[in-house]
């Protein structure tokens, strides 16, 4: 576990995932119909995917700490500067997430990529996210522009004055396309992107005239997004029991973007056990919001 920006190198091993933020397991839930608030558009049932997360730290003996024209911490762009812990496998079925068992045959297959993003956290110099649109082990970010940091892009809903914000490390803007006042912002995403969000006198959101109606995007950063909310000691059951159906399950751990030179890793791949259902079409659909939010309301 990376040093947490200001403290010891200690995460919070005792942090439980209390009843009231999230209870209970994925195990054996029932599967409902998924349906896009502004469309008559539902995930189609028994629709899966799989993807893995894997954990990255700076190699620091192979390139050294480097800073940008900011004064703030950048991830290495050599590809041979990077430690990588062991991975978890997943799948994710009609909008739940559940760790696949390492005995289990698809962990020995040759899995079908459809996408991959690799994210760093920029403490404890800013509260921002880097990413890029690929494996860093596989490709270096020297190459391909350098890492940059999350953005946005609005796609309009079918309602007057909402939209679904798409999320990309190529979108056009590097806040959020209006204020927000959604549940699932403050775990998955730092307050820097959402900096027009005004609160009341109780410190309550207040609602603004254009509602976003939640997160839309690349499939592999929606997930480490996920990844990040929670110290890595905590992720796996924060995976299988906040990943919802079109939205997010608040759980009571601390945020795990505040330790230091903490990134992933995040691929997502064909089901082969569901070749009808897996399909590169149907992720780009995903994606788009074809089936309303990832993360919603």
């Amino acid at each position: 576990m990376p040093a947490k920006a200001g403290q010891s190198g200690k995460g919070s091993g005792g942090a439980g995932i209390r009843s009231g933020g999230v209870a209970g397991s994925s195990s054996g839930a029932s599967r409902e119909t998924i349906t896009n608030p502004a469309s008559s558009a539902s995930i189609p049932k028994n629709s899966t995917f799989l993807f893995r997360i894997e954990p990255l730290r700076p190699n620091f003996d192979v390139q050294q700490r480097q800073t940008n024209k900011h004064g703030f911490w950048d991830p290495p762009t050599n590809r041979a500067a990077y430690k990588s812990g062991p991975g978890s496998l997943y799948q994710w079925s009609d909008g739940r997430a559940q760790r696949v068992p390492e005995n289990d045959g698809v962990q020995r297959q040759m899995l079908q990529p459809f996408g991959a993003v690799s994210v760093f956290t920029q403490r404890p110099s800013t509260d921002h996210l880097l990413a890029v649109n690929f494996d860093v082990r596989e490709t270096a970010v020297s190459t391909q522009g350098g890492w940059r940091p999350l953005s946005f892009r609005r796609r309009s809903m079918a309602s007057k004055n909402h939209y679904l914000t798409y999320i990309d490390p190529n979108g056009t803007s590097y806040n959020m396309p209006a204020p927000d006042t959604g549940h699932w912002i403050p775990q998955l995403l730092p307050p820097c992107y959402n900096p027009g969000a005004q609160s009341d006198a109780h410190g309550r959101l207040v609602a603004p005239t254009t509602v976003n109606g939640g997160l839309i995007g690349r499939l592999p950063l929606l997930i480490a997004l996920a990844g990040f909310s929670a110290p890595e000691s905590k992720m796996s059951a924060v995976i299988e029991q906040c990943i919802r159906p079109n939205t997010w399950r608040r759980h009571s751990l601390v945020s795990g973007r505040d330790y230091e030179h903490r990134g992933m890793v995040v691929t997502v791949y064909l089901d082969p056990a569901n070749p009808r259902r897996s399909t590169s079409d149907f992720l780009t659909k995903l994606e788009n919001g074809d089936y309303g939010p990832f993360y919603g309301r």
